[in-house]
């Protein structure tokens, strides 16, 4: 049973293992898809405050 149970979360890192929505390019493809589909005045608020972020996150204030 362990060594089923040890194969098995093996088999499901091994298979997640191409997943990108955990690194960079993920979270800038999401960032993206949800900067394109959200109202314009939205976008806007979320950018202004995303600003605070700028000095201690460079470049990362900017959706």
């Amino acid at each position: 049973m362990k060594v089923a149970f040890t194969s098995a979360v093996v088999l499901a890192a091994a298979a997640t293992s191409s997943v990108q929505a955990f690194w960079d390019n993920g979270h800038q493809m999401v960032g993206e898809i949800a900067s394109q589909l959200l109202d314009p005045k939205d976008l806007a608020t979320i950018n202004s405050l995303l600003q605070d972020w700028e000095e201690a996150y460079p470049n990362t204030a900017e959706v």
